[in-house]
């Protein structure tokens, strides 16, 4: 009764605007099963293709030690926060609006093509979502009552702010399957417009408390960003194929090396422990995956229609809420091992399921496939974002006031550089095992060697942590 009661109790009155901005962003993801069958149905672009676009309207993400940098020293209508969010949210909305374009008219990217058009606004909501996450991460630990247990309340504002998230999700799953099966697909992406305009409304009414510092100019980290983006377009524009992989190790070259001449003033046993849960963490979030091939094979072959595919995004989001309300103390203690060594054991089992369906393993043992893809997405969602949880708490524990906005972004775009290495990974298997929306013949290997990989380098991260502990001993 007491751990279903913890987050009860640790709510404040004055949390409620900040968790509306995460509950928003959760609910967005009401367009999930719509945009799973508009690329599908009404876009022709291959697999591999559209694991491109994602590595590509995810560079924002890779960049956002330039918007920390920006937030943490120049105020925007003369403040450092606010300001920012509803910047950040007006992008996310043009972003909506440019796939309710994509969906109906076609009048403002038409000229584009289908790939050009869907970069576009992708690059706004991606850039928009980036600018209100840092912003939101940055309020959450400015609500802190600098007069009661901080650590305490960091950790369990850590929580909320994921709750929140994951009750926004759960709302969007119940919903999704409903939408895309009974409205056009213009409709739905409308009806997420509302969301960012929600976020704007609950900002104007957070108060946050006055701050205690001066804010900083970061000149050289503003200008290395400003260089590092313009080089990753130049890569874009003349490096053809082989633009991505060179983009990702410039990245992984630049943020390494700001986040350790950022972490210089940082006690040095505090310093290398935030290092090596950062080295555990990407190897965890390194997970290739099978792309969008096993949506389609879902689809196409064993008949899972809007309405399931709707009740799995419940499913997942049902459980991830779950996980997050049990846990809750548990997930704030930052005790990053123990909580890396369930994740990774969590997450190699729940691979299985796929690959039992694909091979109809589950038909042996006499299993409904709906049943067991069902209960596979309720234990397996939020795996990933679980992981980020401690390290925040560390973040907020220990990143000097005036710069939080620079360590939440610079280690946002580190953990993001290991979903875009996962993504490459992800694109490398599906040029080797093709998929197509007709042929599913080399969905099995790619299940399998995703499955492999990304065991491999979860257990490696366990390794990294392990060895650190017995150095210390």
């Amino acid at each position: 009764m007491d751990k279903l009661l913890n987050p009860i109790k640790a709510f404040r009155l004055r949390y409620l605007p900040l968790l509306m901005v995460y509950f928003t962003r959760g609910f967005i993801g009401l367009t999930a099963v719509t945009a799973t069958y508009f690329m599908k149905d009404q876009i022709s672009l291959s697999a591999a293709k559209l694991i491109s676009l994602g590595i590509w309207t995810g560079l924002p993400w890779s960049i956002k030690i330039v918007f920390g940098s920006v937030i943490d020293g120049i105020s925007l209508f003369g403040n450092h926060r606010k300001s920012y969010i509803y910047l950040g949210n007006f992008l996310i909305l043009l972003g909506t609006l440019g796939m309710v374009d994509h969906a109906s008219t076609h009048i403002l990217f038409n000229h584009l093509g289908q790939f050009g058009g869907l970069l576009i606004t992708g690059l706004l909501a991606t850039t928009g979502t980036v600018v209100a996450g840092i912003i939101a991460s940055t309020m959450a630990i400015e609500l802190v009552d600098p007069a009661g247990d901080v650590q305490k309340e960091l950790g369990e504002i850590q929580v909320l702010t994921q709750i929140a998230l994951a009750i926004g999700s759960l709302g969007a799953a119940a919903i999704t399957g409903f939408l895309a099966a009974h409205y056009s697909t213009a409709v739905v992406f409308g009806l997420a417009a509302v969301c960012p305009v929600i976020s704007i409304i609950s900002t104007a009414v957070v108060r946050l408390n006055k701050p205690t510092h001066e804010s900083v100019f970061n000149r050289t980290l503003i200008i290395a960003g400003g260089i590092y983006a313009v080089v990753c377009v130049l890569c874009g524009l003349y490096l053809a194929g082989y633009a991505q992989p060179v983009i990702f190790a410039l990245s992984f070259t630049v943020i390494s090396s700001l986040m350790y001449w950022i972490t210089k003033s940082m006690p040095k046993d505090i310093r290398i422990k935030f290092f090596i849960s950062m080295i555990a963490i990407f190897l965890f979030r390194t997970t290739p995956g099978a792309g969008p091939g096993l949506s389609w094979f879902y689809i196409n072959k064993m008949g899972f229609d809007q309405e399931f595919l709707g009740l799995l995004s419940l499913t997942g989001a049902i459980s991830s809420l779950a996980i997050l309300w049990f846990f809750m103390d548990y997930m704030a203690s930052a005790n990053i091992p123990k909580v890396l060594t369930w994740l990774t054991v969590l997450g190699t089992i729940l691979s299985l399921p796929d690959i039992m369906v694909f091979y109809h393993i589950n038909d042996l043992l006499h299993i409904s496939a709906r049943h067991l893809i069902l209960v596979d997405t309720a234990a397996g969602t939020a795996i990933a974002e679980l992981s980020m949880i401690p390290l925040g708490v560390i973040i907020a524990k220990n990143a000097p006031p005036e710069q939080r906005a620079i360590y939440i972004s610079l280690t946002a775009s580190l953990m993001n550089l290991a979903l875009v290495c996962g993504d490459l990974l992800t694109k490398a298997l599906n040029n080797w095992f093709v998929v197509t929306r007709e042929d599913f013949s080399q969905l099995g290997q790619l299940l399998i060697w995703s499955l492999i990989i990304s065991t491999a380098l979860s257990i490696l991260g366990l390794i990294v942590l392990k060895v650190s502990e017995l150095r210390k001993a």
